[in-house]
């Protein structure tokens, strides 16, 4: 009787559980705010360019066609305004993989 009881508190604690976390099925989680992937992007710009260009700006460029990621125009600034000194950095909305196009 006590090892029933056992069994069954065990048996509503796992499933409690894994109602609460989802019941195993792939979620689909927000997309990636602007902010959070403008995070994402400079830290991808600052290893891309290993800190050549620390002084730069950060535009936001507006892609409709593009649904799926966010994309952001770093622009050296001040004595690292120079030719190539910019990068486009692409953000997956959803994995937060980045893309670095490089100046050149």
């Amino acid at each position: 009787m006590r090892l029933t009881k056992l069994f069954a508190v065990a048996l509503f604690a796992t499933s409690f559980a894994h109602s609460a976390l989802g019941g195993g099925e792939s979620r689909k989680d927000e997309p990636l705010s602007q902010k959070d992937a403008r995070e994402v992007a400079t830290k991808a710009f600052l290893e891309a360019t290993k800190g050549s260009i620390p002084k730069y700006s950060v535009k936001s460029i507006d892609d409709a066609g593009d649904k799926d990621a966010w994309r952001f125009r770093f622009q050296g600034s001040e004595q690292y305004a120079r030719p190539g000194a910019h990068a486009i950095v692409k953000v997956d909305k959803r994995t937060a993989k980045t893309e670095v196009l490089l100046g050149e």
